[in-house]
């Protein structure tokens, strides 16, 4: 299924560029990543580097819902985001439909830049086959999402972080 969603252009492959939208990142707190050191705990985080961001309010696998990497700690007075090189779950996640939404109709799903800056929002969509996963009963699976950015700066300077989302039925 996950096939069909690429050959459509929902979603995007690992080694497509992402043409970022801007506008507000509107993600509650509980659905923001603040970019510093957070250890995850608990569950299964097979893959997912350590420590990580904790995005602490789970998503059901029917949700298509923004969720948002706040990069502000890790820029100086002025710098902003300039683009979003990457942002994609990793294998485990990718194994159990999660991907990240690239659809420009009927609504424009892209991954953005904040007005701001400061931020990143993308929204998650889990492939329709997979919503009924064993892995999303009880706790849940832990999905790990990659967001990977340049700033403005000169020299730009890169930063790539993991922000681990918990997928569980509701």
């Amino acid at each position: 299924m996950l096939a069909h969603l690429i050959a459509f252009g929902l979603i995007a492959t690992a080694s497509e560029a992402i043409e970022p939208g801007t506008g507000v990142v509107s993600a509650p707190s509980g659905m923001t990543a603040l970019v510093k050191p957070t250890t995850a705990s608990g569950g299964t985080t097979t893959g997912i580097p350590l420590p990580a961001i904790v995005i602490t309010q789970p998503i059901d696998p029917s949700d298509e819902t923004m969720i948002a990497f706040d990069f502000s700690p890790w820029l100086a007075e002025g710098e902003k985001i300039a683009t979003i090189e990457v942002a994609t779950p990793l294998a485990g996640g990718f194994a159990l439909g999660v991907a990240v939404d690239v659809r420009t109709s009927p609504d424009d799903r892209r991954p953005l830049i904040d007005v701001d800056g400061k931020k990143i929002g993308v929204f998650l969509l889990i492939d329709d086959a997979s919503r009924n996963n064993a892995a999303f009963s009880g706790t849940g699976a832990k999905v790990g999402i990659a967001a990977r950015i340049r700033t403005s700066a000169v020299p730009y300077r890169i930063y790539e972080r993991t922000a681990v989302v918990t997928v569980q039925q509701q």
